[in-house]
């Protein structure tokens, strides 16, 4: 009898896990990641290279992952006139931009985000999102990380996206809270050693 109960227990969590994640399998990876001390103290944002629906869901997550920090977004079409494409430099804004995004809208700090699909369209493949965030006073990148996930959804899927904003957002408050991750590893199985950051002051 009490091994009946134990599988019939195994058996719904395992039916609870595919329903969870739509039957497909997925596999979240974490690297690139690195916080600098100044990111615990910047409260106001604005997001750059997602549109319509990621954005939203990647400033809700942004939000809900810093709870105790009274995190505000300013609306991408309110700063549309000051930034353009020509702007963009590798991993930065124009100066002219930046200082634009502070004066008019007291952006602390721009979040450059880059989501890419690889893989065939109807089988999955693997879906990067890349986090850069840019303090709009000094140029300097206060954080970065690569969440990674290959699943076996569509391309398309939805799921997929969020699933990746969650590693990535969390990955970063984790380690600027200390939590050290191995490269290529989910935070799942993260190392409790303390994260070693650059010009920690």
């Amino acid at each position: 009898m009490l091994r009946l109960i134990r599988t019939t227990c195994v058996s719904i969590a395992a039916i609870l896990s595919i329903l969870a994640f739509g039957g497909c399998n997925s596999t979240p990876m974490t690297y690139a990641l690195f916080t600098e001390p100044e990111l615990g103290q910047i409260e106001r944002y604005a997001v750059f290279g997602l549109d319509g629906e990621k954005e939203q869901v990647f400033m809700a997550e942004f939000i809900d992952t810093f709870p105790e920090r009274n995190i505000t977004f300013v609306e991408r079409q309110r700063i549309a006139g000051i930034t353009n494409e020509q702007d963009f430099l590798p991993g930065r804004l124009n100066s002219t931009s930046r200082a634009r995004l502070q004066q008019i809208y007291g952006v602390q700090a721009a979040i450059l985000c880059e989501y890419t699909i690889e893989g065939d369209a109807g089988a999955g493949g693997v879906k990067k999102l890349r986090v850069r965030i840019l303090d709009t006073e000094t140029a300097v990148i206060v954080g970065s990380v690569v969440a990674s996930v290959s699943s076996s959804r569509s391309m398309n899927d939805h799921a997929d996206f969020i699933e990746a904003v969650q590693q990535a957002v969390r990955a970063l408050k984790e380690n600027l809270q200390g939590v050290r991750y191995s490269q290529y590893t989910t935070p799942a199985s993260r190392t409790n050693h303390a994260v070693s950051h650059r010009n920690r002051r």
